[in-house]
C-alpha cells in the first residue's frame, strides 16, 4: 500500500521578481531585504496619491468594473495602501511574507520570469541600464531568485540550509517538499521567448541551442505562447486582447495586436458552436492561428529535457496542437492558472479559458490544472452545481467564494487529480477581494452581501501551526476584511474555503498538491532524450 501524500499546498504560478521586468519601474518594491528599504512609499514612481499610477487605473477598471484613479501610496511601515488584494503594481511577495506561506504549509512554487516589451518602452518606465528584451528581463529574475536562495542560505549558517530551494529536477523538489523546504521551481512567461518576434528568423538550431542554455540555468517549465502572436504560434484571444479602441485595456495596450502574420493582425475568424462569448457573440471569436511548425518542434525539444510546458495563453488551436503533441509522446500538459468556459459568462468565455472537452485531455495527458485565484464577478462566473446538495451558490464577486466554484468544478469532474492554484501574484491579474467588512464582494458596480461564515482567528493551517492574522509593519491583515491581500496569506485563503464550507475531502486535492505537482514532473523527466 502506497503511503498517503505529504500534506504542503503549490502555488504553480507567481512572479515573485517583477520588479526586474517591464523596465524595472513599472512595479514598485522589491521581494528582499529589510522592509524600509524594499516596499516604502511608492510616491516617486507612482506620484501624490497614487494619481500617476495611470496602468493601474486602468487594468483595475478592466478587473472589476470599477473607475477609481489613483490609490493610497502607504508602504512601509503604515501599509494602509499596499499590499491589498487589488494591487497590481506593488509588491505582494516579500520573503518575509512569502515566509508566512512556507510556514502555513506552501511545499512548492512555480517562479515565472515575466516581461511585457510593449510596457517597458512606455514613458519613464525603464531604469537605466536596463533593456526592453523579454530574455534580458528573465535574465535578471532568475539571479534575483539564485541570490535569494544564497541570501535565506547564508542567514540560516551555509549553503543547503535555508528554506526556499530552487529546484532542478523533481528528485530534488521532492526531497524539499519531504523536508519542509519550499520547492521553487524556475519558469518563463514571456511574449517573445527566445525572440521569436513575427517576421524575425528563428531556427531550430537556434530553438535547441536556447533550450538548451536555459536548461543549463535551472528553467524547468515553460509558456511557449503569452499574449501575442510569435513564432511559435497563435495567443488565445481574450479579455483584455479584445479589439482595441479607445477605452478599456485594449485602447493602452497595442502590443496585444501589433503582431501579424499573413499581412493580419491576428487570424480571428467566426465558427457557429464554439462554446465561446467573447464581445456576446454566439459563435465566439477565436485566433485561426496554431502551432508553428517551429512551435510543434519547440515542445518536443522541451520534451526532451524533462521540461514542463504550459497550454495556457494559446489559441484553440495552438492548444489542440499540442495536446496532440503530449498524448503523442505520453507527456503530461499543464495548465497553470486558468478558467474554466462551463463556468465562464460574458467576455469571461473565451478560448483563454480551458473547455470541458480540454480538462480532460489534459487529464488524459497526466498533466494537472490549477485555477487561477482570481475567477471573476458574479457577471463573469456562474454557480457550479454539485450533487447531493453540495453546492456552495457564488454570491460574492471576486472573493474565495468566485475561486471556489472554479476549484469545485475540478474536484468533481475529475475525482482523484490533485489540483494546485496559480496565484498570478504580481501579475496584473488581481486578486481575490474579501467577503466581509466595507469592500466585500467588489467589482460589478455594487456591494454584494457579504458571507455568512468566515475564518475565526486563529486557525489551523495545512502545516498543523496556529497562525493568526498577518502582521506587516503597523497593518494587521484580516482575510476575512482584507482578502487575498499577500502571497503571505494563502494559508488564509484555504482556511477561508474550509469556512465557507469545503469539506476536508473537498480540499485533500489542494493540500496535497505540492508532492502531487513533484510526481506530476517525474512523469515528464522520465522521459528525457537528452
Amino acid at each position: 500500500m502506497s503511503a498517503a501524500p505529504a500534506l504542503g499546498f503549490a502555488d504553480v504560478h507567481n512572479h515573485q521578481f517583477a520588479n526586474f521586468g517591464f523596465g524595472g519601474r513599472m512595479f514598485w518594491g522589491v521581494p528582499e531585504g529589510a522592509l524600509e528599504h524594499a516596499v516604502p512609499y511608492c510616491t516617486p514612481a507612482h506620484g501624490p496619491a497614487g494619481a500617476l499610477d495611470v496602468f493601474s487605473t486602468v487594468i483595475k477598471a478592466s478587473l472589476y468594473s470599477e473607475i477609481r484613479v489613483g490609490h493610497k501610496v502607504g508602504g512601509n511601515p503604515q501599509f494602509d495602501g499596499w499590499p491589498r488584494w487589488d494591487s497590481v503594481t506593488h509588491q505582494s511577495m516579500h520573503v518575509d511574507w512569502l515566509r508566512r506561506a512556507w510556514q502555513g504549509g506552501l511545499r512548492l512554487m512555480v517562479m515565472l520570469a515575466v516581461n511585457n516589451e510593449y510596457m517597458c518602452r512606455l514613458p519613464g518606465v525603464k531604469r537605466k541600464g536596463f533593456t526592453c528584451n523579454d530574455m534580458d528581463a528573465v535574465d535578471r529574475q532568475l539571479r534575483g531568485a539564485v541570490d535569494m536562495e544564497t541570501a535565506i542560505d547564508s542567514q540560516a549558517g551555509g549553503p543547503g540550509r535555508g528554506w526556499y530551494r530552487i529546484v532542478r529536477s523533481p528528485q530534488e523538489a521532492a526531497a524539499a517538499i519531504a523536508g519542509d523546504k519550499l520547492a521553487v521551481v524556475l519558469g518563463i512567461e514571456v511574449d517573445y521567448l527566445f525572440a521569436s518576434y513575427l517576421g524575425h528568423k528563428l531556427s531550430e538550431a537556434q530553438v535547441a541551442q536556447q533550450v538548451k542554455a536555459w536548461f543549463d540555468r535551472g528553467v524547468r517549465y515553460i509558456f511557449p505562447i503569452h499574449f501575442g502572436d510569435n513564432l511559435f504560434g497563435g495567443a488565445a484571444y481574450q479579455n483584455g486582447l479584445k479589439t482595441a479602441g479607445p477605452v478599456g485595456l485594449a485602447g493602452i495596450a497595442p502590443f496585444y495586436h501589433h503582431d501579424t502574420v499573413d499581412g493580419a493582425q491576428f487570424g480571428y475568424r467566426f465558427r457557429a458552436g464554439w462554446p465561446y462569448d467573447v464581445e456576446h457573440k454566439s459563435s465566439g471569436h477565436i485566433n485561426a492561428h496554431g502551432l508553428t511548425d517551429l512551435g510543434k518542434f519547440l515542445l518536443h525539444e522541451l520534451s526532451g529535457y524533462g521540461i514542463l510546458w504550459d497550454v495556457d495563453h494559446m489559441s484553440r488551436s495552438s492548444r489542440s496542437d499540442a495536446l496532440n503533441i503530449a498524448e503523442t509522446l505520453g507527456y503530461p500538459a499543464m495548465s497553470g492558472h486558468t478558467g474554466l468556459v462551463d463556468l465562464c459568462r460574458g467576455n469571461a468565455a473565451s478560448e483563454g479559458q480551458l473547455t470541458a472537452d480540454e480538462v480532460e485531455r489534459v487529464y488524459g495527458t497526466g498533466g494537472m490544472i490549477s485555477p487561477i485565484v482570481r475567477q471573476g464577478s458574479i457577471a463573469e462566473t456562474g454557480t457550479w452545481t454539485r450533487p447531493a446538495g453540495r453546492t456552495i451558490p457564488h454570491t460574492c464577486s471576486n472573493s474565495s467564494n468566485s475561486f471556489a466554484q472554479a476549484y469545485l468544478y475540478l474536484v468533481d469532474r475529475a475525482p482523484g487529480h490533485p489540483i494546485a492554484i496559480g496565484t498570478d501574484l504580481n501579475g496584473f491579474a488581481g486578486l481575490p477581494g474579501p467577503r466581509f467588512g466595507s469592500e466585500r464582494c467588489p467589482g460589478n458596480g455594487r456591494r454584494k452581501p457579504g458571507q455568512q461564515t468566515g475564518i475565526t482567528y486563529p486557525f489551523t493551517s495545512v502545516s498543523g501551526q496556529e497562525l493568526g492574522p498577518s502582521q506587516i509593519g503597523q497593518k494587521r491583515y484580516d482575510m476575512n476584511v482584507d482578502g487575498l491581500a499577500h502571497v503571505g496569506m494563502l494559508p488564509d485563503l484555504i482556511a477561508d474555503l474550509s469556512a465557507m464550507g469545503l469539506s476536508s475531502a473537498d480540499l485533500q486535492p489542494l493540500v496535497t498538491s505540492a508532492q502531487a505537482w513533484a510526481d506530476t514532473w517525474s512523469k515528464a523527466w522520465a522521459k528525457r532524450t537528452k
